[in-house]
């Protein structure tokens, strides 16, 4: 590529770029929002489920390892070890806080309100 086709090419880019920047909306309405590394894997989505919103942050590998929602009781936070298995829960429940550590197989052994 020559030097001219590249300058030309930033050119075309830049002018798409602008006209972008330009009409980039005050606000954006969607049901689901997903996040993407730079070799297109989901890293995080925000989302809604069964009328909850609800946000999902992903590993490297794709595994989900936090989940965020705010549920009817009140807000939910729960972190997850690498095989997908809840590790830590966080709960706000009808404005009692709850923490609840879970064991490798995801079994609640111990609660705290």
């Amino acid at each position: 590529m020559t030097i001219e086709e590249r300058l030309e090419k930033l050119e075309r880019e830049l002018a798409i770029l602008t006209k972008t920047v330009a009409a980039k909306p005050k606000q954006i309405h969607a049901n689901t929002y997903i996040v993407e590394d730079e070799k297109g894997k989901t890293r995080g989505a925000l989302t809604m489920i069964e009328n909850r919103v609800g946000l999902v942050l992903f590993d490297q590998n794709g595994k989900p390892r936090v989940r965020l929602a705010v549920k009817d009781e009140g807000p939910h936070l729960l972190l997850q070890d690498e095989n997908g298995k809840p590790r830590i829960g966080l709960t706000v429940y009808n404005n009692v806080p709850v923490l609840e550590l879970f064991d490798e197989d995801g079994q609640m052994f111990w609660k705290a309100r």
